[in-house]
């Protein structure tokens, strides 16, 4: 019986070693962050460029170009405009959702 209680705590041992070792920590963390596309780094009060990520209680995105913030349901809050077809959407987006507006990346 001493035999299997040890073997049991060595096995849970192991099995959480595993999962640490996978999972990777919070201060060097295995995920890779990706880095900012420099056109959406911009000055105080100058218009978010289409695409890049808004804050929809404060939308800066450019309407001059008749762009909103819209939270995508995946892809969070993004500048984007209305749309009727791929053709009304360039780069980084070219295609329109179901929803109407322009598609984020």
């Amino acid at each position: 019986m001493a035999i299997a209680s040890r073997l049991s705590f060595l096995c849970g041992a192991l099995l959480g070693a595993a999962l640490f070792i996978a999972c990777g920590d919070d201060d060097g963390g295995s995920a890779v962050d990706a880095a900012p596309d420099p056109r959406c780094i911009v000055g105080e009060g100058e218009p978010i460029p289409f695409m890049c990520p808004c804050n929809p209680a404060d939308d800066q995105c450019d309407t001059a170009n008749a762009d909103m913030c819209f939270q995508f349901n995946e892809k969070g809050p993004h500048c984007t405009h209305a749309c009727d077809g791929p053709e009304d959407c360039p780069e980084p987006s070219n295609d329109c959702n179901n929803m109407g507006v322009c598609k984020a990346p």
